[in-house]
């Protein structure tokens, strides 16, 4: 009975290692192909293009240093079953409307390190699925209603970016969003009512920009938790600054220009557990100034005159 055994098992080990040669087999030759062909990641010289014979089976693809002037539908065929997408340093300055609409079960997608200018409401057709986007690295300057299929986003970074302003449609749609970095951008206005929708956001990075003050955020209601407005131009406090924050914990505001802190400007921040005041402007604090921290934890105002 063992004799007959011996013969089956070889069979069964050559078939699986036939398989898993026909799997390399598939595999591009600019790329990698994990055994499975469930992970590939490619590299080009910078003018080559898009491989078009990627395996259907891939669920992690990773692009890099590819000629993607334009992300059309063609350059993504045969990869449905994709769950993660990286497309960076390829050049690509436009998505077409639709270009990822085949993508329906993608959670990841980064086009950073791009050089996209605008997207529009079509850029992420179809992608209902998508949980984290990244387009830091890029040169938008125009992203208003792009995000309006993206109900279950949840991360979205656009940092190094060019945006000048943020209106009330530039987060249109974005109703589970817990994470937004904009730090190195040029934002200099906040239209009252950008961020209204964003009743999940704990994390918001503001850091680097030319903002001169934040009296335009509309937080009623908010789960925010972190605030990084560091490294920008604003000058004052007003009572109150910090409206529908009640539930902030961590406040950054580190080299800006603060010259003054009116009494109560932090009043309803009750939960505050970090506040960096560091490298700023300022001369005189009243005594009223920190009224109703009670749960804080670090206050640093150091380097200040």
């Amino acid at each position: 009975m063992a004799e007959l055994l011996v013969p089956q098992l070889v069979l069964v080990l050559c078939s699986l290692e036939l398989s898993r040669g026909a799997t390399r087999n598939d595999c591009p030759s600019a790329c990698f192909c994990d055994a499975e062909g469930q992970y590939v990641s490619c590299v080009g010289d910078g003018t080559w293009r898009v491989p078009q014979d990627l395996p259907g089976s891939s669920e992690r693809l990773e692009l890099r240093n590819f000629a993607v002037d334009v992300l059309a539908p063609r350059v993504l065929e045969g990869v449905a079953a994709l769950r993660e997408l990286k497309l960076q340093q390829s050049q690509t300055r436009r998505v077409e409307d639709g270009a990822l609409s085949t993508l329906a079960l993608l959670q990841r997608l980064d086009l950073s390190q791009n050089l996209l200018e605008n997207l529009t409401s079509g850029s992420f057709r179809g992608l209902q699925q998508l949980k984290y986007l990244d387009l830091s690295s890029n040169r938008l300057v125009h992203v208003d209603g792009a995000f309006a299929d993206l109900g279950n986003l949840e991360q979205l970074n656009l940092r190094g970016n060019l945006l000048t302003q943020l209106s009330t449609y530039t987060f249109t749609g974005l109703h589970r969003i817990q994470y937004l970095n904009l730090d190195s951008n040029l934002i200099s206005s906040l239209e009252v009512g950008a961020f209204q929708y964003l009743a999940n956001l704990a994390h918001l990075i503001l850091s680097n920009n030319p903002l001169t003050s934040l009296s335009r955020l509309d937080f009623f209601g908010s789960r925010l938790q972190y605030i990084d407005a560091s490294h920008n131009s604003i000058e004052e406090l007003p009572p109150n600054s910090f409206p529908g924050l009640s539930n902030l914990e961590q406040l950054f505001l580190q080299r800006n220009q603060i010259r003054t802190i009116a009494d109560c400007a932090f009043c309803d921040l009750s939960k505050l557990k970090t506040l960096d005041l560091q490298a700023n402007q300022i001369e005189i604090l009243s005594s009223e100034a920190f009224r109703n921290l009670s749960s804080l934890v670090l206050l640093d105002v150091s380097q200040n005159p």
